[in-house]
């Protein structure tokens, strides 16, 4: 316990020691931190906003790049950090955290790629049985014993490396604090806890690949039975995608891992690290949603209606500036055309496709009748009427997340 106390803060090595190298690198990891949050943020607000995108393959999905951000949050601000500054000292607590949160998220990430076979497993090989077998109850069950387990392995993997005696150095040679690169830097007996970190994240590791392999087993071999080539085509172009992701993932993961800490190469750990801390949450939006056709019909639509309500904000500035202008009709009148002149322009350049029907006349809209009472004179004017959007065919009422049956997909 003495030993261990001595130690208050550690020192993080980063990717390279090159003055030359730290703003290329900052300027590389900050627009790859930029896309992975614009991608993931991006994909779980669409998955939100859609109501065609409520489906338990698109849940799972949702969930998937939401790990994938905070994952990347986790390490890729404080390399960025260290690059841009220099300053490369993390405290004791904070390397504990960190070590915590990252293990939790990547350990949800890896139980998620598993329920997400399963889900294709079940759209595939059961497609009448799909609605009765993804029901909420089972959805909400695998992602709460997908973070469940993470957080119990989290909590496992953070106390036994943290139960180690840290007195020879605090030099971690590494751009974050990692399980292996901290246990290198123990002067207590280490073969217990290495042990316990292989099995435990052997466990993991190849129960999450059985139930993958499992599932696209038979999925090849429903897809085998098909006779249309265009199905062999689509399915194949798919899993590739998704084996391209899946064999990154684990690959890195196995050969960090699963070794001895002896056998460990510093210089190989970062780059491996590399991938699977910052290249695969940037890359899985991509892989997973935008060579899916929902997922694009679902963006323009979301487009459209964000022009829709521009209009809309532009059209309730007009009418607003045309009740508080006074003065003359002359004034009034040359007021209103300047503004509506403003209006074409800025719908020109959204180009909007239509832009004529969401003007109407003013013969329409500003109807006004004299009459005369007691000799005065007094307009009546009838107020304008809301703008009724336009209705696209099959589009579905606004019923929320949990109000509509979650319907059968094609998969991805």
């Amino acid at each position: 316990m003495e030993n261990r106390t001595q130690v208050t803060a550690f020192l993080l090595l980063g990717l390279t020691d090159d003055p030359r190298l730290r703003l290329p690198l900052f300027l590389t990891f900050l627009l790859i931190y930029v896309i992975t949050v614009l991608g993931n943020l991006g994909l779980v607000l669409l998955i939100l906003l859609d109501l065609r995108l409520h489906s338990p393959m698109y849940f799972f999905l949702g969930n998937l790049a939401l790990v994938d951000f905070c994952s990347s949050s986790v390490v890729t601000p404080t390399v960025m950090t260290e690059l841009l500054t220099g300053n490369k000292v993390i405290s004791y607590n904070a390397c504990a955290a960190q070590m915590f949160l990252f293990a939790a998220l990547i350990c949800s990430e890896n139980y998620l790629m598993a329920a997400m076979a399963f889900d294709r497993y079940a759209a595939v090989c059961r497609p009448l049985h799909y609605t009765t077998t993804m029901t909420k109850s089972v959805c909400i069950g695998l992602i709460s014993g997908c973070y469940a387990c993470s957080f119990l392995n989290a909590c496992i993997q953070t106390g036994d490396t943290f139960s180690l005696s840290y007195c020879k150095s605090n030099l971690v040679h590494h751009f974050f604090c990692d399980i292996p690169a901290l246990m290198a830097l123990s002067c207590s007996d280490k073969h217990i806890t290495e042990l316990v970190l292989v099995y435990l994240v052997s466990f993991h590791i190849f129960f999450a690949m059985f139930v993958i392999s499992t599932s696209y087993v038979f999925i090849f071999v429903t897809i085998l039975r098909m006779h249309s080539a265009a199905g062999h085509r689509k399915a194949l172009s798919t899993c590739a995608s998704h084996f391209t992701a899946v064999s990154i993932f684990y690959g890195t993961n196995i050969f960090m891992y699963l070794r001895p800490t002896a056998s460990h190469s510093m210089d190989n750990d970062k780059i491996s690290s590399v991938f699977y801390t910052i290249i695969i949450p940037m890359l899985n939006p991509m892989v997973y949603s935008l060579r899916n056709k929902e997922v694009k019909n679902a963006l323009k639509q979301v487009l459209y209606k964000a022009k829709i309500n521009m209009l809309k904000d532009y059209s309730n500035k007009l009418k607003y500036l045309k009740k508080s202008i006074g003065g003359t009709l002359h004034w009034r009148n040359r007021n209103f055309m300047d503004c509506k002149h403003v209006l074409i322009v800025t719908i020109g350049f959204l180009k909007f496709p239509t832009p004529g029907s969401m003007l109407p006349p003013r013969s329409h809209h500003h109807l006004s009748t004299q009459m005369s009472l007691d000799g005065g004179t007094q307009t009546h004017t009838r107020p304008d009427p809301k703008p009724v959007l336009p209705r696209h065919r099959g589009q579905r009422a606004q019923t929320g997340w949990w109000h509509q049956s979650w319907d059968s997909e094609e998969s991805l």
